[in-house]
Parts: C-alpha cells; sequence; structure tokens
C-alpha cells in the first residue's frame, strides 16, 4: 500500500464520501422540487384579497401565478376565457408553470405536462390532472377574482 502524498492530512474515509455526496444529492432534490418559479408572473395579491389580477393584465401576460388559502395557483387565460388550476404538480408537488410555446402547463422537476383546457395528464409521470380552482370573471370592473 502506497503512502498518501499528503503526509500531515487525514485521508477521508469511505463513510465520509459517501455521505457527503448523499448530503449533495438530498440538497439537489430539495433546491429542484421547492416552491420554485411557476414560469408565469406572480399576482401582487395576497390570499384573502377577491381580485387575483386585472383582466389586461392576465391577457397580456398569458399567465399568471397567484396563492391561495390552499397553497399556489395559476390562471391562464384562453381567448375570452380564463382557467385556473393548483400549480402544484401532481406527481411529486413541484411548481408548475405556463409553457406559453406549447400552450401547456408544464412541470420544470420530471417533464410532466397538463391540457390547459381540463388540467388533464398529456404526459408523465403525473398520473391525476391538476385540480381545479375557482375563479371568476368580472368583465365590469375588468378583473379576475377568487371564488
Amino acid at each position: 500500500m502506497s503512502e498518501h502524498p499528503c503526509s500531515t492530512c487525514a485521508r477521508p474515509s469511505r463513510r465520509a464520501v459517501l455521505a457527503g455526496a448523499g448530503a449533495l444529492g438530498v440538497a439537489g432534490l430539495l433546491s429542484a422540487c421547492g416552491g420554485g418559479d411557476s414560469g408565469a408572473p406572480m399576482a401582487q395579491s395576497g390570499p384573502d384579497d377577491p381580485v387575483i389580477v386585472g383582466l389586461d393584465e392576465l391577457r397580456e401576460q398569458g399567465a399568471v401565478g397567484f396563492e391561495t388559502t390552499d397553497g399556489g395557483a395559476i390562471a391562464i387565460a384562453r381567448g375570452d376565457d380564463v382557467v385556473a388550476y393548483s400549480s402544484r404538480c401532481t406527481h411529486e408537488g413541484c411548481t408548475v408553470g405556463w409553457d406559453a410555446d406549447a400552450e401547456q402547463i408544464s412541470c420544470p422537476c420530471h417533464g410532466s405536462r397538463f391540457d390547459p383546457a381540463d388540467g388533464s395528464v398529456l404526459n408523465g409521470p403525473a398520473r391525476e390532472p391538476l385540480p381545479a380552482v375557482r375563479v371568476e370573471v368580472d368583465p365590469a370592473e375588468g378583473v379576475l377574482r377568487r371564488v
């Protein structure tokens, strides 16, 4: 067995190297699946404010993330209609976002894709659709409201 080139320092044990690698892997996984950016701008209203966003702003952005009392959601302008779904992926709970190019809701963590028409899964690994979030379009005031 050859001597370590640095005779004054101790070589890390195999256990220490594996523990360090495991800690880095867990930290990477948590940062990938935690909160994250929805890919849509966030509305400035709080979860208790009845108005989520102005309709003109929503149509200009295409989609807007917003807070609910149960967590986050994403509202998507679809012509004259607006749909909203939980922004929590049904696979592992990552924050989904709006992919304007594909016109789909997508999860950046594991690649699931959802149909904006009804929240159904277009591509897994998710198996369950995104839960709908009830919202109301108020054309008189030009806003999107929580229900």
